[in-house]
């Protein structure tokens, strides 16, 4: 059990009542087909993972004042006065936070403070593996998520039509991304800018391994901060290095078996179990020994948290202005 109580803030927790005040705590294949933001990704399934662990969490619509609050950097509201609590921010691919004590992100690159912390992503709930009797043909390749977030050169005609030419065809699936059944080789290369991608997490990294398909992925620091050899995944950065790589994989039936085990290995670092852990240990550790210290100066220094909230606000308003002109 935590030393003090945790509140996680969600300013839509009304609409997922019937989630998280129920008697029974739902599985993670039946939540997890209703997430679709950050806030529901990262606050209200820790909450969760947390709950069902027997941890003493609570989950409220705003912070509450002295005690220990997390929430994503969209439920971060400067009219909520939130440096009034001791908050563990969700940076998530946002802004960076000011108003908070400790931030947590999800890429390692994005470290740039000692009161930051890398966390990894939730790996999919509900998971629903590729079929072992699928064997080494590879007949299928994936998209799992939004279309709009897959670089548009590989739903190009042509790349399509080459693709068909090799026998395998590509399947963009958006909601509910659980299911891996039916598929043989993971897709996944992000529009967007260096910095924008380098706030992103490897997640579809971590599932493409629980999910016991080998992928293929853009040149992200997300991606490459966990790769240990050309087992984890194959780089590329065109459809034409998709095409090839496909072919490589197509004509060696070892490698990609090898490629199927070692995602295997690899990905029991990614279980709900060992995310969990994770959060248990940095919630019971950095965030209680930095709250027990917070606690003594904040009663002492009462007196400046409209200047502290003041200058930190400038602050997160800034931050948010340059993000959007970076991306």
């Amino acid at each position: 059990m935590f030393r003090h109580p945790l509140y996680f803030v969600h300013h839509n927790v009304e609409s997922w009542a019937d989630v998280c005040f129920a008697d029974c705590l739902p599985t993670q294949a039946e939540y997890g087909k209703r997430l679709r933001h950050g806030n529901d990704n990262w606050v209200l399934q820790t909450y969760l993972e947390l709950k069902r662990r027997g941890l003493n969490v609570n989950i409220v619509p705003r912070p509450v004042p002295g005690q220990i609050c997390v929430a994503h950097y969209d439920d971060i509201l400067l009219k909520e006065m939130p440096t009034r609590c001791f908050l563990v921010g969700i940076r998530g691919d946002r802004p960076n936070i000011h108003v908070s004590q400790i931030n947590i992100v999800q890429n390692q690159f994005a470290l740039r403070h000692a009161r930051e912390f890398f966390m990894p992503h939730w790996s999919q709930p509900g998971l629903i593996p590729r079929d072992t009797s699928r064997g080494h043909t590879i007949r299928k390749v994936g998209y799992m998520g939004m279309r709009f977030n897959l670089h548009p050169a590989f739903l190009d005609p042509r790349f399509l039509r080459r693709l068909e030419e090799s026998g395998v065809a590509l399947e963009v699936r958006e909601y509910p991304f659980q299911d891996y059944s039916d598929i043989d080789l993971v897709l996944a290369v992000r529009p967007g800018t260096p910095y924008d991608i380098d706030l992103k997490p490897a997640t579809k990294l971590q599932n493409a391994w629980l999910a016991g398909c080998p992928a293929l992925l853009g040149p992200e620091s997300g991606y490459r901060q966990f790769r240990q050899s050309d087992l984890d995944y194959i780089e590329i950065q065109s459809p034409e290095h998709a095409l090839h790589a496909i072919r490589t994989l197509q004509q060696n039936a070892r490698h990609y078996t090898e490629m199927i085990e070692n995602g295997r290995a690899r990905g029991a670092e990614f279980t709900h179990d060992k995310i969990a852990e994770r959060w248990i240990n940095f919630l019971a550790g950095p965030v209680t020994d930095a709250y027990e210290r917070w606690l003594t100066s904040h009663a002492r220094l009462r007196w400046l948290d409209y200047a502290r909230f003041t200058v930190c606000a400038a602050q997160h308003k800034l931050a948010r202005y340059r993000h959007l002109r970076k991306l």
